[in-house]
């Protein structure tokens, strides 16, 4: 039996190298390529010892599908990528689900980061975009979990949808004078996100206490999902809320909505921790027009009854009582929404004159209230003129 295996295996062992020498296979039809092509003028080389990869040459990248990537087999390997000067474009979908990356260089020669260039790259902290970067495409960084801080060039003129969406990590965004344009849901789902900053130049957009407006304040683009705040009062201005704009802000227990909210976009209120208080300073029928107008996906707004809020109104300033502005009050709560704000000075217009005509301030309905002189006080005054006159004549006479 032990003759017939022996026999049986020199048998494989001769059909073996038979046919290995019939088909040679070189051990590079397996081996991994650690550079090549992917531009005109392009060319990428990885380094294994440093994880890096780096793009050369001159001109733009071409766009890739997410499994034909020429690193593809390289995509548990790469910590770093370099893009050197020369470089124009960062093709689509060029670096998506590099899952060990970390740091980003980007030279300023590159003017455009296209759709899916970074996206899930899960485990990148840190990324350098230079001046020279127009435009940040449609979800470039999405789904980047550990990056925290990113500035936007002052070169950057567009931002496209999803660009920075569910970067879990992003605390603080600045963004620079020359964006024009930002896409839907650009920064929702960034649950730590703390800080909008926009460069006051900036002509499209604004911030007011971290929060992200268009410029003349009528689209509340994006609330900071970490604000620490309890409470927020959307300024009277906004007419449009746009999609996910509050979409899980844990701290909030209550938002005051204006009247002159026309439109509620998609989810805008929902996945907070805590229930919601609505108080809004429409009238109930505002209210309802405005829910028959929101998106069907959003269940705190359709699942709500608003605390209805009251106009106390402005009271102007008198010689006796402060002034204030107009102010809002929650009967429910018990409580002003909308505190009034106190005016010290006096409306010297608005007197309170008793029978005989005298002010408590010493005003009198035959004096001039501006100067705010009362009769006594001008007797004094003119006694004042008399003796200086009388002193005067002395010294002469």
């Amino acid at each position: 039996m032990n003759r017939i295996k022996k026999r049986s295996f020199k048998i494989l062992c001769v059909v073996l190298v038979l046919i290995f020498n019939l088909f040679p296979l070189t051990l590079t039809t397996f081996a991994v390529e650690y550079e090549g092509t992917c531009g005109e003028n392009l060319t990428w080389f990885f380094d294994d010892e440093t994880g890096t990869l780096t793009i050369s040459g001159n001109g733009p990248m071409i766009d890739f599908y997410d499994g034909n990537k020429p690193w593809n087999q390289l995509r548990y390997d790469i910590v770093n990528v370099v893009i050197e000067s020369g470089v124009t474009t960062v093709g689509k979908n060029a670096f998506s689900n590099l899952y060990e990356l970390i740091n980003v260089t980007i030279a300023g020669t590159v003017e455009a980061i296209e759709d899916y260039a970074f996206y899930y790259c899960e485990n990148m902290q840190n990324v350098t975009l230079s001046e020279g970067l127009k435009h940040i495409g449609n979800s470039a960084f999405e789904g980047i979990m550990e990056l925290s801080v990113v500035t936007i060039p002052d070169s950057v003129l567009t931002i496209g949808d999803y660009a920075f969406y569910d970067c879990e990590c992003l605390r603080e965004l600045k963004i620079s004078k020359n964006v024009k344009s930002i896409g839907e849901y650009a920064f929702a789902f960034s649950s730590y996100l703390q800080t909008i900053f926009i460069d006051e130049s900036n002509e499209f957009y604004c911030t007011v206490d971290n929060v992200l407006f268009n410029e003349d304040k009528t689209t509340l683009i994006q609330y900071p999902i970490d604000n620490k705040k309890t409470s927020y009062v959307i300024p009277e201005t906004v007419t449009t809320i746009s999609d996910y704009a509050f979409f899980k802000s844990n701290y909030l227990t209550d938002v005051t909505v204006p009247g002159s909210v026309k439109y509620i976009g998609e989810s805008v209120f929902d996945s907070n921790e805590y229930p919601l208080i609505i108080h809004y300073t429409g009238t109930p029928g505002l209210w309802e027009e405005l829910i028959t107008n929101v998106n069907e996906n959003n269940d705190t707004l359709l699942d709500t009854t608003p605390h209805y809020c009251i106009n106390q109104g402005a009271q102007a300033a008198t010689c006796q009582n402060e002034g204030y502005s107009d102010g809002w009050y929650c009967e429910e709560c018990d409580k002003y929404i909308i505190e009034p704000q106190r005016n010290g000075e006096i409306d010297r217009d608005n007197h309170n004159f008793n029978e005989n005509g005298n002010c408590v301030c010493g005003a009198t309905e035959d004096i001039d209230v501006d100067n705010n002189l009362g009769f006594p006080e001008l007797m004094k005054l003119l006694d004042i003129i008399l003796n200086f006159i009388q002193i005067i004549f002395n010294l002469l006479f």
